[in-house]
Parts: structure tokens; C-alpha cells; sequence
């Protein structure tokens, strides 16, 4: 065996199937719940920025960056 023929290997490719319609049922509400609890943490981020409540801003706050972090 020649060295160049050991660079030509193809990696293999891993076999990915299809999504079930349950699957993309699932995956799209769990985006939808994610997006719907976003929405509400922006709006009461807006409600104690109004109101100048500190510690609500504070509160909210991290729990948008967990959010994000997931």
C-alpha cells in the first residue's frame, strides 16, 4: 500500500433518519413553551423596569441568561 491511498479513506458517515411525526410534534411544542416563557420574562423584565423594582430586574435577569444557557 502506497501512502497516498491511506490519506483517501472517506470517513464514515453516520446514519441519520428521518423525524417521526410525533418527534417534530414534540420538538415544536417544547420550542413553543421555551419561546411563550421567553416572551413572559420580557415582559415582566419591562413591568419592574417600569415599576423600578431592583431586585424583580435582578431576578428576571438571570433567569434569561439560564434560558439562553441551556
Amino acid at each position: 500500500m502506497s501512502p497516498s491511498s491511506n490519506q483517501q479513506n472517506p470517513k464514515k458517515k453516520t446514519y441519520e433518519r428521518n423525524e417521526t411525526r410525533q418527534e417534530k410534534r414534540a420538538r415544536e411544542a417544547a420550542e413553543a413553551r421555551i419561546k411563550k416563557k421567553h416572551k413572559k420574562l420580557m415582559s415582566d423584565f419591562a413591568k419592574a423596569k417600569r415599576k423600578g423594582d431592583t431586585e424583580g430586574i435582578l431576578k428576571i435577569r438571570d433567569r434569561i441568561r439560564q434560558m439562553k444557557n441551556r
